[in-house]
């Protein structure tokens, strides 16, 4: 994955969005996950840019693939422990539909953290609740992607 920022000249080399970029590494699997940085760590000034990668693990406990067709768009989502993480990314068209989280354990809640494409060129982030069966809908603009971590915050079998 190569990541960008905005001090960089060599951002414009970048065909695709910030966003795709966090979304790739969840949809590339690969234990040997690697990074390019371009630029210097101090060049990085929106925390909430990269504080994805924070999170992101390396290897995965469970994988699902959610939609996709060759050379327009495609939705993965990995599990790791009880957190799951999924990437959306859109190629020379826009993507709006909608993906359904059936995966999700049952009678829980899940805080979905998603980052996505800000105005601006950088990450807009925004955090929703969900549950299993729940309707996850996509609007993406072409060569731009989502990146998001479910976290599950109640379980909803006692009530």
């Amino acid at each position: 994955v190569c990541y960008p920022n905005s001090k960089n000249s060599f951002s414009k080399n970048l065909k695709i969005s910030m966003a795709q970029q966090l979304a790739l590494t969840v949809i590339f699997f690969s234990p040997l996950q690697s990074m390019f940085w371009y630029g210097k760590p101090e060049d990085y000034t929106n925390e909430e840019e990269i504080d994805f990668f924070k999170y992101v693990p390396t290897v995965w406990d469970e994988t699902h693939y959610l939609a996709g067709e060759i050379g327009q768009y495609i939705s993965v989502a990995r599990r790791k422990g009880n957190t799951w993480f999924i990437g959306n990314a859109a190629g020379l068209q826009d993507w709006k539909d909608s993906i359904r989280l059936d995966f999700l354990q049952d009678d829980t809640i899940y805080e979905a953290t998603i980052y996505g494409d800000a105005d601006n060129g950088g990450i807009s982030k925004k955090i929703i609740q969900v549950k299993k069966g729940d309707r996850f809908l996509i609007d993406i603009k072409a060569k731009e992607g989502q990146a998001i971590i479910m976290r599950p915050v109640s379980s909803t079998a006692a009530r």
